[in-house]
């Protein structure tokens, strides 16, 4: 230790002050609190924020329409009388299999051009030479 930061100390100490080296041991809080706080309440925040389309996507597949449009007699977060309506009208009386055909094909096709193009754009960085 050098002569100032000694000198500091008893300083401190003299004082009735705080040094350096206590300061964050004193802020510190317990570490479950401090665990809680920092990690597991924003985690529990993302994950909620994250499924909740989810959830509402599933409750909306079972639910019929009279419960789908009258909020006020029907809980909108809760099924009270599933049914399989919905899923039977999507399968079989639109053209859902030609919709996901073609949306297959389009994200197949572009994920394969962007693949190509920056396979192309690699070997050209890395086999020619640029100023910069």
């Amino acid at each position: 230790m050098t002569e100032a930061s000694v000198n500091t100390r008893v300083d401190a100490e003299v004082q009735g002050g705080v040094t350096e080296a206590e300061g964050p041991q004193m802020l510190s809080w317990d570490s479950k609190a401090r665990r809680w706080v920092v990690v597991y309440i924003p985690l529990i925040v993302f994950l909620f924020v994250l499924l909740f389309p989810f959830y509402w996507m599933a409750i909306t597949t079972f639910k019929p329409d009279s419960e789908l449009l009258d909020f006020k007699n029907n809980n909108p977060f809760w099924v009270a009388s599933p049914t399989l309506a919905n899923i039977n009208k999507l399968l079989f009386e639109t053209d859902y299999g030609h919709w996901l055909v073609t949306t297959m094909f389009v994200a197949v096709g572009s994920t394969f051009l962007s693949i190509l193009a920056s396979v192309l754009a690699a070997y050209a960085i890395q086999r020619l030479r640029f100023k910069a």
